[in-house]
């Protein structure tokens, strides 16, 4: 018998909301709204919010991968699936383009058909190489106790977060953050947030990161 997925229609819920949040941000970002940072008035407020909904977006995002992903073995048929569809999807786009009457040099053909290796989306480039490693990752997660794990999630808030926050400096990369994501999920589904004290921490922790994440891009 072949085995059915169960989808939880709160993580359905959740994973469109990521979407909307990510939408939300670009329309902020791209729409050409401009205003003078002397002045705050109620439109730049209201689009500085959309702005910064990208970010808690991709978060959720990859905290829901996480959470499923940590109970999931690694399979290359997987993996080849995604990269073809982020490359079909790239290839697509540059065709548009190209019949609209975008002329594309060599280097940019070349960066579309092969858009992960050459980072063309940030955020593909990142959840592929999460998920290529995913299985490792599982491992050490399985490998290291609880409380090990949350000395390793506490050490990785304070590398990804605090230090570049109050130092001006960005020591980490996006995949690291999304390593950092993707524990805290996986430890959330493994141990059920049974610690009080964790519980409470992890919540505080959470609002911190994204504060502080937000604090990096002003």
């Amino acid at each position: 018998m072949k085995k059915t997925m169960v989808r939880l229609s709160n993580f359905e819920i959740l994973r469109i909301i990521s979407m909307l949040l990510i939408i939300c941000h670009h329309f902020a970002l791209y729409s050409g709204f401009r205003y003078p940072s002397s002045t705050i008035t109620v439109n730049s407020v209201f689009i500085q919010f959309l702005s910064y909904g990208g970010q808690l977006g991709v978060n959720l995002f990859v905290l829901i991968s996480g959470y499923f992903l940590v109970k999931n073995e690694f399979k290359v048929k997987k993996a080849v699936k995604l990269w073809m569809d982020i490359s079909i999807y790239a290839i697509i786009i540059m065709l548009i383009f190209a019949i609209a009457g975008t002329n594309f040099n060599f280097f940019e053909v070349v960066k579309n058909i092969f858009p992960i290796p050459y980072n063309m989306w940030w955020f593909a480039t990142s959840y592929f190489m999460m998920y290529l490693l995913s299985g490792y990752i599982n491992k050490l997660i399985y490998v290291l106790s609880k409380r090990e794990l949350d000395h390793l999630i506490l050490l990785l808030i304070v590398i990804c977060s605090i230090l570049p926050t109050f130092m001006a400096a960005r020591m980490t990369s996006t995949l690291m953050w999304f390593f950092l994501l993707y524990i805290i999920s996986a430890r959330i589904r493994l141990y059920a947030l049974t610690n009080k004290v964790f519980d409470h921490s992890l919540m505080i922790g959470n609002r911190i990161c994204f504060l502080f994440r937000i604090l990096c891009t002003i």
